[in-house]
């Protein structure tokens, strides 16, 4: 996932909404809970033609000024 990240990192300029693409996605990684529940409202608002299965995690990010 490291690779991935740095990989993309050099590659892309900004984060971009898997919303605005055509393409496929296995898997989708959320940093808080607000943002996979938006991801898994547009899934289930989209019109599905392929019946692809997408596996959506969200990773909580603890904020260390929370100690």
């Amino acid at each position: 996932m490291l690779h991935i990240l740095d990989r993309n990192r050099r590659i892309k300029d900004r984060p971009e909404k898997f919303q605005d693409t055509k393409e496929k996605f296995d898997i989708i990684l959320t940093c808080e809970e607000r943002c996979y529940d938006l991801v898994v409202a547009n899934f289930e608002a989209m019109e599905n033609t392929n019946e692809q299965p997408v596996h959506v995690i969200n990773i909580d990010i603890v904020s260390t000024d929370d100690f």
